[in-house]
C-alpha cells in the first residue's frame, strides 16, 4: 500500500541497502554542508549516554536513527571507531513488554554480538 497518509514518515519508501547508503551520508556529512553537519550533531543530552541532535540520534559512540510507520520498525546505526553499520528493518512496530520497538531491540542485540566491546 502507498504510506503517504503518514505525513513526512510516509514519503519515502526503501530498503535495508538504501538505508545503509543514507546513514553512511549522514554520518561521514556528505548531505550538508561542513557547517550544518557540524550543527546537526549539536547534542541534547539523554539518560543512559545517549543524546539527539537534528535528524541523528548518539547512542554509546553509535549514530543513527530509528523509524517508523504502522506495520514497520526500521532502526539504522553507523559506529565509525569500529567501521561497522547495522540496519534493521522488521515488518512490526509492536513494541514488547518492556516498551521498545522491535529494530532498536535488533539493533542493539546484533551490536553486543558483532562489537562486544561496545554494545549500545
Amino acid at each position: 500500500y502507498n504510506p503517504s497518509w503518514c505525513f513526512t514518515a510516509g514519503q519515502l519508501i526503501s530498503d535495508v541497502c538504501d538505508l545503509n547508503t543514507h546513514i553512511q551520508a549522514i554520518v561521514r556529512g556528505t548531505l550538508l554542508s561542513p557547517a550544518m553537519h557540524q550543527e546537526q550533531q549539536q547534542w541534547f543530552p539523554l539518560p543512559d549516554d545517549e543524546a539527539y541532535g537534528f535528524g541523528l540520534g548518539y547512542v554509546k559512540g553509535w549514530l543513527g536513527h530509528t523509524g517508523e510507520v504502522p506495520g514497520y520498525n526500521t532502526a539504522m546505526y553507523h559506529l565509525a571507531s569500529q567501521k561497522v553499520t547495522i540496519v534493521v528493518h522488521v515488518n512490526s512496530d509492536i513494541a514488547g513488554s518492556d516498551g521498545k520497538n522491535p529494530a532498536p531491540k535488533f539493533w542493539r542485540a546484533i551490536a553486543a554480538v558483532v562489537t562486544p566491546e561496545n554494545i549500545p
